[in-house]
């Protein structure tokens, strides 16, 4: 996809709410808002960080192209919805949302990420 400055991923891997991998690379802001206005409704779209989409697979013996839920969830990075973009953390954010490349993201906990994924709600 692109770099420069408004990139936001390097090397992600890219996964559905069944975490299949859908593909992999560079991610910037217009990439991931382009995403979340062509998703539907049902759809989810899945960001984790190249080691953990590619590199740890092996070294967990974990399938590379459809690790599973449980494997996306832990380490998924970002999650797009229709019309909504959220970045995971690993603990309770104080601020609600945060700017990154320009765009706001929902701050989300993982507990909170996991729900999003397998019900399309928070």
């Amino acid at each position: 996809m692109r770099g420069g400055r408004t990139k936001l991923t390097h090397n992600s891997g890219w996964y559905n709410k069944s975490g299949e991998k859908l593909g992999w690379g560079d991610l910037s802001n217009k990439d991931m808002t382009r995403i979340s206005r062509e998703l539907k409704a049902d759809e989810i779209f899945i960001t984790l960080g190249e080691q953990d989409s590619h590199w740890q697979t092996t070294r967990r013996s974990v399938s590379e192209s459809a690790p599973g839920v449980d494997y996306v969830i832990k380490y998924a990075t970002y999650v797009i919805a229709l019309r909504r973009l959220f970045r995971v953390t690993d603990w309770r954010p104080l601020a609600k949302f945060e700017c990154l490349g320009g765009l706001d993201f929902e701050l989300i906990t993982r507990d909170d990420a996991a729900q999003l994924i397998r019900t399309g709600k928070i």
